[in-house]
């Protein structure tokens, strides 16, 4: 029920995408939630003998839930593995979400790193 729970998300939430310009400067494949506004500039990106560094902000007028169901919906159709709440892995890197402020004005900071 969970999984067809899921799906239907991501399926609802897809159509709201456009391509290229929705996603996260730094991040390949990663979209930008559409209540959200991301930075046009990583705040940190640099590669290290380990893999690379990257990390953006977004903000918006959303919650926690939506954003984790979200990225929860989406991430896994991409590769990535869910870990733990809100870091996921894939082919030795591991990808964060992280949440400030309050429901309603949430400022979200996405990080990759080497899962070393």
């Amino acid at each position: 029920m969970k999984k067809i729970l899921i799906s239907l998300i991501v399926l609802l939430c897809m159509p709201t995408l456009s391509y290229a310009e929705n996603f996260l400067v730094g991040f390949e494949d990663i979209p930008v939630m559409e209540k959200l506004t991301a930075a046009q500039e990583p705040d940190v990106e640099f590669d290290t003998p380990l893999g690379r560094i990257v990390e953006v902000y977004a903000t918006g007028k959303v919650s926690r839930a939506e954003v984790s169901l979200f990225y929860a919906a989406t991430l896994p159709a991409l590769g990535w593995v869910k870990s733990v709440d809100n870091i996921y892995i894939r082919e030795g890197e591991r990808f964060a979400l992280d949440f400030f402020g309050l429901d309603g004005d949430l400022t979200i900071r996405f990080t990759l790193a080497p899962n070393r």
